[in-house]
């Protein structure tokens, strides 16, 4: 496997038929690849380590909600992701962001408020 046809590496703790495993996940030539590897293989110490991060990863999580004004939707998100999605767009580019849960969503709020979006930002509101 070459580091130039790979991107996107993810590793996962997950069970299978009541067994622990870390589930390594990669982007090879645009396909998804996945690979199960029994946690028997590692020391209990790790595998106690990355259980506990990913149970914290999740306890961290917050909902936000869509940015379309019909629609209650949430989408998951961590804190810091979520603060630097919205504040760093607007120090760096001068943009404001939405987070939608959906294209159709998303469509639908750029058809119906996008003209009335792009006259406040000409003006500077």
């Amino acid at each position: 496997m070459k580091a130039s046809q790979t991107t996107e590496e993810r590793l996962t703790v997950l069970e299978k038929n009541g067994k622990p495993y870390i589930v390594v996940r990669w982007k090879e030539h645009g396909k998804w690849k996945t690979k199960w590897l029994p946690a028997n293989d590692i020391e209990h110490t790790v595998l106690d380590k990355l259980i506990q991060v990913r149970e914290q990863l999740q306890q961290e999580t917050i909902m936000v909600t869509c940015s379309h004004p019909e629609c209650r939707n949430t989408i998951p998100m961590h804190p810091r992701q979520r603060a630097d999605m919205m504040s760093g767009m607007v120090k760096r580019y001068d943009q404001r962001v939405f987070v939608f849960c959906s294209t159709e969503c998303r469509d639908d709020f750029y058809r119906r408020y996008g003209k009335e979006l792009e006259e406040m930002m000409q003006h500077g509101n």
